[in-house]
C-alpha cells in the first residue's frame, strides 16, 4: 500500500521493559473513524527488537469497558524502513473516552512480552451515536468458522438442487432423444419394409404379366406346358410369399430385442438416478438439521458481553486442553469441611464451569482437594471467580475477600492470615475479590513436595446470607514444560520461572537516514545508524555505521559522536549555536604522545608483505595516520624490508603508506610503498660509497671537453661540430654461392630495411616456405578455377534453353497450373488430390494407362481405363 493511500498517526516510540506509564500524550479520533494506521518502533533496552508480523498483538480497552484483542493477523501489520505500521481495528474510534492499548509479543502461544501502554482519545461526532462493540481475534475466526460451515452448507444445497435440476433436465432430454432415435429407426425399418414388399409386388406383377403375356401371345405352345407352368408359378408364388413372411417376422423379432434392450437400459438409468436423488435429498435433509444447531451456537456467541475474564478463560481451557490439567475441575468431587458441606447447597458442574448456590452458616467453610506433583518443578493454577448475585455486607471478616491457599498440609479450619508466596515458593495464600469477576492465575513451586493442598475458605461470607457464584476453568500446568518450547533467550537475557523475559531498559533508538543531528531539541537517547548514516547531516565524517549520544535540552546540550573506528568526537550547543566537532584522544593516543618510543615500538616481526604484518591490528583504519618502528627478525622478506635483522619505520596516512629500512651488516637503505593491503615496489637508495667508482660531473666535463679532437671512427671522421655521423651500410647485391652482400653502399637508413645477409643466403639457397608456393604453381590453380568456371557457364546456358521451353507451353495463373502441351508421365504416378468436397485420382504407373476415378458435388462419379 502506497502512502497516499493510508493515514498515519505520528510514530510511537515502544520498549518491551515499559520504562514509562505511557509514552505519549493520547492521540485524538472522532468517534466513527476508520482506516487510521499507527506507527511504531519497537525496541527492547531501546535497541530494535527483531519480530515477524506473525507475532506481534494489539489490546487494549474501550471507554465503555469492551475489548479489543488482535492475535494472528499478520496482514494488519507492515514493517517498511525500521518502522512499524498496525491499522487500526473500526472498533476502537466506537465509543467515546479514552481508550487505553498496548502490543504484545506471542511466541509459542504464550505471551513473552509487551509494550508501553498508549492511549486515544476518542472524541464524539455530532449526529447519531455509534454502536460499540469488542474485537477479539479468536472470536472472530470462531464466528467466520460459523459462517463458513453455514455458507459451505448453503452452497452444497445449491449445488444439490442444481445438481437435481439438471438431472432432471437430462433425464428429461434422454428421455426425448430416446424417443427421437426409436421414432427414426421405426419410420427407417417400416419405410425398408415397405419398399421391401413393394419390391416382391413389382416382381409378383412383373412375372403375372409375362405369364398373361406368354398365355396370350403363345397360347398354342404353352397348352400343352399349362399345368406345368401353373404349377411352377404357384410354386414360385408360394415361396415368395413364404420369404416375404420370413423376413416380416424377423424384422419385428428384431425390432421387439432391440425395443426390451432399450427399455432395460432406460429402466437400469432409471433406477440409478433415483437413487442419487435420493440420497442427495437424505444429505440435504442433514444439513437443514444442522444449520439451526449451527445458527443456535452462533447465536450464543454475544460480542458485546465478552469480557477480558471470558478470552482469558477461554485461552486457559485451550492450553489446558493441550498440556494436560493436573486437578480435577469439578468441586463436586473435592473434599468439605462441616460447615462447607452445609453452605453450599448445589454445584451444577457444565464443561468446564461450576454454578454454585450458596448460603453462609456459622463457622468456617472450606473445599479442598489434594495436587499429585512432580518434583522441583513450576506450576501454574488458574480458575475464575464469577459473582452471580450480589454481596456487600461481610460479617466475619474485615474485608470482602475470599482466600485460596495452596499448602504443605491441609489447612486449619478457621480465618488464614494475607497474602504470601512468590511463585518461586511452595506456600501461598491469595485474596479473591467477592464481587467481582476475575481470571485469577497463582505460580508456585513444588520443591520437595510431592504432594500440596488447594483450598478455598469462605470464613469471610456472612451467615445465613444466599450468595450465588461460578468458579470456572479450574487447571493446573507444568510450566516448566510449558517454558521448554518459549525461547531461550533474547539479547542474552533468559526466561523466568513464568516464562517472562526481563531486558535492561536502555534510551536507544535507531536512527533515520535522513536526520541531521544539529535539529535535535528536548531529547536524551542513543541514536544508532546501523547501515543507514552515509546522509545524515551535521556529522564530523560521512560514515555508513556509527551511533550518537543526544543530550539536548531546549537550546543548550551535546552531541557524542562513536565512530566504527572507535573515535570519540563531540560538539556543543549554547543558544542554538553549535560549536565544531572536537575529536577526543583515546587512552592509547594519549600513551602515544606521553611516551612516544613506548607507543612505536612495533617490536620484531618476522613477515612484511602486508600493513597488517607491519603496523599491526589497526593498519586497515584509513581515517588515522599511522607511524611505528620495528626489526626484521627473518630474512624471506627482503622485496620490501632490507633483509634479516634490518630495522626500519613506517609510516602513512589514508590508505598510502611506506616503509624506510637499513641493512645491519653494510651500507645500505630501501624505501618501499604502496595503497591498499601492503608495499607494491621497492628500490634500494644510493649513497655516497656508491659513487666512488663513478666520475664527478667535472671529471665527466673535461673527458668530453676534447671531443672535437677526436680524428676517427671506423674509419670515419667528425664532421666540423665534432659528431661522427656513420651510415648504414646497404647491399644491393648478393652472392648465392658465397653467402655474402655485393655492391655495398653507404647510405642513411630511412626507407630502407636491414636484413642479415645469413636469413637472405638461406633463403635464396632453399627457397620460400611450402605456404609460399611458387608462381605456377598458382598459375595451375588459377587455370582450374577458369576451366570450372567455363564448365559451368556451359550448363547454364543449356538450363536457360530448357526454361525457356518449358515457360513456353505452362502458365501459373491464381494458383493454377495452365499446361498448352501434351503432359507424359513415364515410370511415374500421379497421386491424390483434394478440391474442397471434390476428389479425384488419376495415375499411370511405369507407362502402362490404368485410369482415373472420383466423386463431384457428393455425386458419383466412375471411369474405367483399359
Amino acid at each position: 500500500m502506497s502512502e497516499t493511500d493510508k493515514i498515519t498517526l505520528p510514530i510511537l516510540e515502544l520498549d518491551l521493559q515499559k520504562t514509562t506509564t505511557y509514552v505519549a500524550r493520547p492521540f485524538r479520533l472522532t468517534q466513527g473513524d476508520k482506516g487510521y494506521w499507527q506507527a511504531f518502533h519497537l525496541s527492547v533496552g531501546f535497541q530494535p527488537y527483531t519480530i515477524t508480523a506473525d507475532k506481534l498483538c494489539f489490546a487494549g480497552t474501550k471507554p465503555d469497558g469492551q475489548l479489543i484483542d488482535i492475535t494472528n493477523e499478520p496482514s494488519r501489520f507492515e514493517l517498511r524502513d525500521g518502522v512499524w505500521y498496525f491499522k487500526l481495528p473500526d472498533e476502537l474510534a466506537q465509543a467515546v473516552g479514552t481508550f487505553t492499548g498496548y502490543f504484545y509479543v506471542v511466541q509459542g502461544g504464550t505471551t513473552v512480552a509487551s509494550t508501553t501502554k498508549f492511549a486515544y482519545e476518542i472524541l464524539a461526532k455530532f449526529g447519531e451515536d455509534e454502536a460499540s462493540n469488542s474485537y477479539v481475534s479468536i472470536f472472530n475466526d470462531l464466528r467466520d468458522k460459523f459462517s463458513q460451515i453455514i455458507e459451505s452448507s448453503r452452497t452444497e444445497l445449491n449445488n444439490w438442487t442444481s445438481l437435481n435440476n439438471k438431472a432432471k433436465s437430462d433425464l428429461d432430454q434422454l428421455l426425448k432423444d430416446l424417443k427421437t432415435q426409436t421414432d427414426n429407426w421405426l419410420k427407417a425399418k417400416t419405410s425398408e419394409v415397405e419398399a421391401l414388399i413393394a419390391k416382391y409386388n413389382s416382381k409378383y406383377n412383373e412375372l403375372v404379366s409375362q405369364w398373361n403375356n406368354q398365355i396370350t401371345t403363345q397360347q398354342s405352345r404353352w397348352q400343352s406346358q399349362l399345368n406345368q407352368q401353373q404349377s411352377d408359378f404357384n410354386s414360385q408364388k408360394a415361396r415368395i410369399d413364404s420369404e416375404y413372411r420370413q423376413q416380416l417376422e424377423n424384422l419385428k423379432c428384431e425390432w421387439q430385442t432391440q425395443k426390451q434392450a432399450q427399455q432395460a437400459s432406460f429402466d437400469s438409468f432409471k433406477a440409478d438416478l433415483t437413487n442419487r436423488i435420493s440420497q442427495a435429498k437424505s444429505d440435504i435433509d442433514s444439513i437443514q438439521t444442522v444449520i439451526p444447531i449451527l445458527q443456535k451456537k452462533i447465536a450464543e456467541i454475544s460480542l458485546n458481553s465478552f469480557s477480558k475474564a471470558d478470552a482469558r478463560s477461554a485461552v486457559s481451557d485451550q492450553v489446558t486442553e493441550i498440556t494436560g490439567n493436573l486437578i480435577d475441575p469439578n468441586l463436586n468431587n473435592w473434599s468439605k469441611s462441616d460447615a462447607a458441606q452445609q453452605a453450599f447447597k448445589t454445584i451444577n458442574f457444565s464443561g468446564s464451569t461450576n454454578e454454585i448456590i450458596y448460603q453462609g452458616v456459622s463457622g468456617t467453610e472450606i473445599i479442598y482437594t489434594k495436587l499429585n506433583l512432580e518434583l522441583y518443578k513450576h506450576y501454574k493454577l488458574r480458575f475464575r471467580f464469577t459473582p452471580k448475585s450480589d454481596i456487600r455486607d461481610l460479617q466475619n471478616g474485615t474485608n470482602d475477600k475470599i482466600k485460596i491457599a495452596i499448602w504443605r498440609t491441609l489447612p486449619g479450619i478457621g480465618p488464614w492470615g494475607g497474602e504470601q508466596g512468590t511463585p518461586n515458593l511452595t506456600s501461598q495464600i491469595k485474596d479473591i475479590a467477592i464481587n467481582q469477576d476475575k481470571f485469577y492465575e497463582v505460580g508456585f513451586y513444588s520443591d520437595n513436595a510431592k504432594e500440596l493442598y488447594f483450598a478455598f475458605n469462605f470464613h469471610n461470607v456472612q451467615d445465613n446470607v444466599s450468595y450465588n457464584f461460578s468458579i470456572s476453568s479450574i487447571s493446573v500446568v507444568n510450566i516448566d514444560n510449558t517454558i521448554q518450547s518459549l525461547p531461550k533467550s533474547v539479547d542474552g537475557v533468559k526466561p523466568d520461572s513464568s516464562g517472562n523475559i526481563n531486558l535492561q531498559a536502555f534510551p536507544s533508538k535507531a536512527g533515520a537516514g535522513d536526520d541531521d543531528l544539529f535539529s535535535f531539541r528536548n531529547i536524551q537517547q542513543l541514536r544508532i545508524y546501523d547501515g543507514t548514516g552515509q546522509n545524515v547531516k551535521n556529522v564530523p565524517f560521512k560514515n555508513n555505521w556509527f551511533s550518537v549520544i543526544v543530550n539536548m535540552h531546549s537550546n543548550w546540550g551535546t552531541l557524542t559522536y562513536l565512530g566504527q573506528d572507535g573515535s570519540i568526537w563531540t560538539n556543543i550547543c549554547n543558544g542554538d549555536t553549535w560549536g565544531t566537532w572536537l575529536k577526543q584522544a583515546s587512552t592509547y593516543e594519549l600513551n602515544s604522545k606521553v611516551n612516544i618510543a613506548d607507543s612505536l615500538n612495533r617490536g620484531l616481526i618476522d613477515q612484511g608483505t602486508t600493513w597488517q604484518q607491519i603496523f599491526g591490528n589497526d593498519a586497515l583504519n584509513t581515517n588515522t595516520g599511522h607511524l611505528t618502528v620495528f626489526k626484521n627478525s627473518s630474512n624471506d622478506y627482503r622485496p620490501y624490508i632490507y633483509g634479516y635483522s634490518a630495522s626500519g619505520i613506517a609510516f602513512g596516512a589514508g590508505d598510502t603508506r611506506g616503509v624506510l629500512s637499513v641493512r645491519w651488516d653494510q651500507p645500505g637503505i630501501m624505501v618501499a610503498g604502496g595503497n591498499g593491503n601492503g608495499p607494491k615496489w621497492a628500490r634500494e637508495l644510493a649513497i655516497k660509497d656508491d659513487f666512488a667508482n663513478y666520475y664527478n660531473k667535472p671529471e665527466i666535463d673535461a673527458k668530453f671537453a676534447n671531443t672535437g679532437n677526436v680524428k676517427r671512427v671506423q674509419n670515419h671522421a667528425p664532421d666540423g661540430n665534432g659528431n661522427v655521423n656513420i651510415p648504414l651500410k646497404v647491399a644491393f647485391g648478393f652472392d648465392v654461392n658465397s653467402g655474402s652482400a655485393t655492391d655495398l653502399r653507404d647510405l642513411n637508413i630511412n626507407g630502407y630495411w636491414a636484413v642479415d645477409q645469413d636469413a637472405i643466403g638461406k633463403l635464396l639457397r632453399e627457397g620460400l616456405p611450402a605456404k609460399y608456393a611458387a608462381k605456377s604453381e598458382t598459375d595451375s590453380k588459377i587455370q582450374a578455377l577458369q576451366n570450372r568456371c567455363e564448365a559451368l557457364e556451359t550448363q547454364l546456358t543449356v538450363l536457360k534453353g530448357q526454361m525457356s521451353n518449358l515457360l513456353s507451353v505452362i502458365n501459373v495463373s491464381d494458383g493454377s497450373l495452365n499446361v498448352s502441351g501434351n503432359l507424359i508421365v513415364k515410370h511415374g504416378n500421379i497421386q491424390n488430390y483434394w478440391g474442397g468436397v471434390d476428389q479425384y485420382i488419376a495415375y499411370s504407373p511405369s507407362g502402362v494407362k490404368r485410369g482415373c476415378f472420383g466423386v463431384w458435388d457428393n455425386g458419383t462419379f466412375q471411369a474405367r481405363g483399359n
